[in-house]
């Protein structure tokens, strides 16, 4: 039989650990997500999920029709429950699909999963040190790595577009680096010369993220692209559609 599938989207990376940790060890494969970054109707829909965690009021996320429209396709498809939490009144919230539980904040904060009905076996425990421990090891900023990339029409690299219209480079890599972390990209674009880029890291996908069907990687937004270079990557970007970035 086999395991089922959990998306959890909320703004409390403490909280997503444990219940990570919790449904885990209750046999669910487990995706989790404390931003809007990664947060795509295409990677939605391939996870394919038995049970789906919203927070209502998950920063620069408002959760537009698209998503409504993969999670009633996802709903057609195979039975999901979807919950949603929020700080608000339960009766006061409004959302475009009708979800099958609104959970208080307060209440999936004080019973993990629990909430959600899941019966925990008392290996289920998480320890909250530890959790704690991984959360503050995942916020330390080390000194600035140099990271090389090629990007043609045909390459796992790409540039990525966020919603402010800048543009920025996904790296595919299993070794990810800290959201915040200064890099040097060495960037070959097609079969031009490698050039020199810097910036931060703004977002990272893991390699099991959602099934380990999407390539893992970092996305870094430059501080500054080079004029020379600028003209070349906005010719490239109309040939080859960037990577949507939704944070």
């Amino acid at each position: 039989m086999p395991l089922k599938r959990a998306v959890l989207v909320d703004r409390d990376p403490l909280l997503l650990s444990k219940l990570t940790g919790e449904m885990s060890q209750s046999g669910f494969i487990v995706e989790s997500l404390s931003s809007g970054v990664g947060l795509t109707p295409d990677l939605l829909e391939l996870s394919s999920p038995d049970f789906l965690l919203l927070d209502a009021e998950l920063p620069g996320v408002k959760y537009p029709p698209a998503f409504m429209v993969i999670i009633r396709s996802l709903k057609s498809r195979q039975p999901v429950t979807i919950a949603v939490s929020t700080s608000h009144d339960p009766k006061g919230v409004t959302f475009q699909l009708v979800p099958d539980r609104v959970i208080p904040r307060a209440q999936l904060l004080a019973e993990g999963a629990r909430a959600f009905g899941i019966e925990l076996s008392p290996e289920s425990k998480v320890d909250v040190r530890e959790i704690i421990d991984e959360v503050l090891g995942q916020k330390c900023v080390g000194e600035m790595q140099t990271l090389r990339v090629k990007i043609d029409l045909f390459s796992k690299g790409n540039f990525y577009v966020g919603r402010d219209d800048q543009l920025g480079v996904f790296i595919p890599t299993v070794v990810l680096l800290p959201v915040g972390q200064k890099v040097e990209i060495q960037l070959e674009l097609m079969d031009q010369p490698a050039f020199t880029l810097t910036g931060n890291v703004a977002w990272q996908r893991s390699p099991g993220a959602f099934g380990g069907r999407v390539v893992s990687g970092i996305g870094v937004k430059p501080i500054e692209i080079p004029a020379p270079h600028s003209q070349d990557i906005d010719h490239f970007v109309k040939t080859r559609q960037p990577i949507t970035w939704a944070a």
